[in-house]
């Protein structure tokens, strides 16, 4: 399922209207978001999960790599 709501990041309407949807959800669908945020979270953007990734991409930009 999704993990929020798109919307423009430079527009504040935008970001008021994405957040006012996020929390007009009933209980259980925020529940259920939340599970699915923070089980992303623990699976894919974890520091132990993206740490040779960052360190790499730092590596390119400064010539030195990882």
């Amino acid at each position: 399922g999704p993990l929020g709501a798109v919307c423009d990041p430079t527009d504040p309407a935008a970001l008021a209207a994405a957040l006012a949807g996020l929390l007009a959800l009933p209980p259980d669908e925020r529940a259920a978001l939340r599970a699915r945020v923070l089980a992303a979270a623990h699976a894919r953007y974890a520091w132990d999960r993206q740490a040779g990734i960052v360190l790499e991409a730092y590596g390119r930009m400064s010539g030195r790599p990882w």
